[in-house]
């Protein structure tokens, strides 16, 4: 971050981030005054270029690039949990801790109780990931095609050139 920033203009920028707050991000950045008194300081904070571009220096560590959102969707599409299947009991459980230890805890979509207080896991769609990559590697394009009636071939427009004497209309020709 610029070195030009004050303590304030600095605590403001890591706060605005959180919540994208301004009001908010004042006053926890350390500003004074009621609410009406902070949004006046977040609008005047925003403006200045140094606490803009301070903002998106931060924004860019956090976005992911495409190779990434590519990598993750891999994940998704090559699940395979039977590693992480625990047969107890005639019952089949899932071990979270080992797919978080493995690096795998982003395929964990949800994690509920059912009534009986069973742990419920889900997982992101693998089908939704496969059609994704496939679409981003081009083997899957959407294709629409046409037919006239009875699936028959559409009629070829035929250009129709009509020629006009002079102060004459179509309308008069037919």
């Amino acid at each position: 971050m610029s070195d030009e920033l004050t303590g304030l203009q600095s605590n403001f920028v890591y706060e605005y981030v959180v919540d994208f707050n301004g009001t908010r991000a004042c006053e926890r950045a350390g500003y004074e005054g009621n609410d009406n008194v902070l949004a006046v300081q977040a609008s005047v904070n925003l403006r200045i270029p140094k606490i803009r571009e301070a903002i998106r220096d931060i924004l860019r560590t956090r976005v992911m690039t495409s190779e990434e959102v590519l990598s993750r969707t891999s994940d998704i599409a090559r699940m395979d949990l039977t590693p992480y299947l625990i047969k107890r009991r005639n019952k089949h459980y899932i071990n979270i801790e080992s797919i978080k230890a493995d690096g795998l805890g982003h395929l964990i979509k949800e994690i509920s109780y059912d009534a009986r207080g069973n742990q419920v896991v889900k997982f992101d769609d693998r089908q939704g990931a496969l059609r994704d990559i496939g679409k981003h590697l081009g083997t899957f394009t959407d294709r629409i095609e046409h037919s006239g009636p009875g699936g028959t071939p559409i009629p070829t427009i035929q250009r129709v050139v009509i020629e006009l004497k002079p102060n004459e209309s179509v309308a008069n020709r037919e």
